[in-house]
């Protein structure tokens, strides 16, 4: 029997969009380089419609192994889209047609080896503020705006990581710091909490990464009363803790957070429903 030309991923890609026209099937995130060659669809592999010699098994993924004519073959892993939309390439060209045209494209560069430490959240944090506008519906969206220029962006990553940032640093503000200036939000202050947030805090960050990792690996979901929990037993070089409820204070926020954290776990589990805002209050949580 004749061998199949070879594919590559792009080629791959684009033959099994066009054998599955009803199907939503997308590729990784340009943004994550690490995540190699990974294929989201909106059905299960055993209802595609794939390329002559491509089959799928749990060992090679989706493959032409053993029949490709060149005898070199590509194994690509699939994944469902529901519970990974955050981790999922954004729309093509034909969907972004009308956007304004002071809106940026999303651009992998806005995500640097897509940053989860302190200071890849800090340099988001001085870049990018959260406004709101209205959207289609005539609903308020947010979307991320560039401070130096007061370019828009709405790409949901860079949304939900410029969200982050900011509650990030409140966070710390709400923390029970000394400040200098009786109002809370002076200058002064600000500048007080800022130090705190991206620089004392480096360890409590990094305890509450690894802490909602591990949630997201074992259950796909985040209960922020046991995250408060974790974080409130960390001893750490600083004096104070990371004002951990009100990450999740509001569905607003407990969604960025959420958001936010799936995108720095790409192996986490399906998540089955939707955070909870946190029942501990900040005086509790302090006592």
């Amino acid at each position: 029997m004749a061998k199949a030309p070879d594919m590559n991923f792009k080629e791959l890609v684009n033959a099994l969009r066009e054998l599955n026209p009803t199907v939503d099937i997308r590729t990784c995130h340009p943004a994550i380089a690490t995540s190699g060659n990974r294929i989201y669809s909106s059905v299960s592999t055993d209802r595609l419609k794939m390329p002559p010699g491509f089959y799928y098994n749990d060992k090679n993924g989706m493959t032409n192994k053993h029949n490709s004519a060149s005898g070199m073959y590509i194994g690509v892993d699939v994944y469902p889209i529901k519970g990974n939309e955050q981790l999922t390439s954004v729309a093509s060209p034909a969907r972004t047609r009308g956007k304004q045209r002071a809106e940026a494209l999303p651009d992998p560069r806005l995500y640097p080896q897509y940053d989860f430490s302190l200071g890849g959240l800090q340099k988001t944090f001085d870049q990018y503020e959260v406004v709101g506008r209205e959207g289609k519906d005539g609903q308020v969206e947010h979307v991320a705006r560039r401070r130096e220029d007061g370019v828009t962006n709405s790409d949901p990553l860079m949304v939900d990581r410029a969200k982050f940032a900011s509650m990030w640093a409140r966070a710390a503000k709400r923390s029970g710091l000394s400040f200098p200036n009786p109002e809370f939000d002076s200058r002064a202050n600000d500048e007080v909490a800022y130090k705190y947030a991206f620089g004392v805090m480096e360890c409590e960050y990094n305890n509450l990464m690894k802490a909602m990792q591990w949630q997201l690996r074992e259950t796909g979901n985040i209960n922020p009363q046991d995250v408060c929990h974790i974080v409130s037993k960390m001893q750490t070089r600083s004096s104070r803790r990371i004002n951990a409820p009100y990450l999740f204070s509001s569905d607003v926020f407990a969604d960025a957070a959420t958001n936010y954290f799936r995108a720095a776990t790409p192996d986490a589990k399906e998540q089955t429903q939707r955070t909870p805002v946190c029942r501990v209050s900040e005086n509790e949580y302090f006592q």
